[in-house]
């Protein structure tokens, strides 16, 4: 505890999330179809146990579902990207309305979206539980153990055809079940595992101290 203490996350504290939300310039896909379902696939840092070439072959097949508006956003840490997008994208579908970088911010794609696609464990996917938005992580696409499914936290396909299922569903006008885990994953990592507390004045008053 002299070295190392869990004191919160101040990033994903809720009312934080919300006004960084209300900051962020709003994602405007002029042509919106308002009866299409609106997907986000959030691009990972390439070295993080992914399967690089899996998880293009995924991105393309989602791209010629019908239906549905897709939205593809690198890593917010340039250089990481596995993928050139100037080069991979005209290879993809009708159903890409744009693969985008730092210029658009995540929170404000997923306040536009229904569904968000995360991969390798990014902790993006915590401010998609935060907007209360439908979660998916496919988990056949690394080779690592997160959070997300520990917690039943996500919904977690172990193939593409789990995943294009599990988009059906919802293109065709239903829900997913609920997941039981959402809180519990908030709790831990927003909170280091205690009962909710104001984790920047928890952050204030320890400076403070010093």
């Amino acid at each position: 505890p002299i070295k190392t203490q869990a004191w919160g996350s101040l990033r994903f504290y809720p009312e934080w999330a919300s006004i960084n939300k209300e900051i962020c310039p709003k994602f405007n896909y002029e042509k919106n179809d308002t009866d299409k379902i609106k997907i986000v696939f959030m691009q990972f840092q390439k070295e993080y146990n992914l399967k690089n070439e899996l998880i293009f072959d995924t991105l393309k097949s989602i791209s010629f579902l019908e239906n549905i508006l897709l939205a593809v956003k690198d890593s917010t840490r340039e250089g990481k990207e596995y993928y050139d997008k100037n080069k991979k994208s005209s290879s993809l579908g009708k159903s890409l309305v744009g693969w985008y970088g730092n210029e658009v911010h995540s929170p404000a794609l997923i306040d536009w979206a229904d569904i968000v696609i995360v991969i390798g464990g990014s902790s993006i996917g915590i401010e998609v539980i935060l907007q209360n938005k439908t979660l998916i992580h496919p988990i056949y696409l690394d080779t690592n153990t997160t959070l997300f499914e520990y917690f039943n936290a996500a919904h977690c396909p172990n193939s593409y055809k789990e995943l294009e299922n599990m988009l059906n569903i919802i293109i065709g006008g239903n829900s997913l079940p609920t997941l039981s885990g959402a809180e519990d994953l908030i709790k831990e990592i927003v909170y280091a595992g205690k009962e909710k507390f104001n984790v920047p004045r928890k952050y204030y008053e320890l400076f403070k101290k010093l």
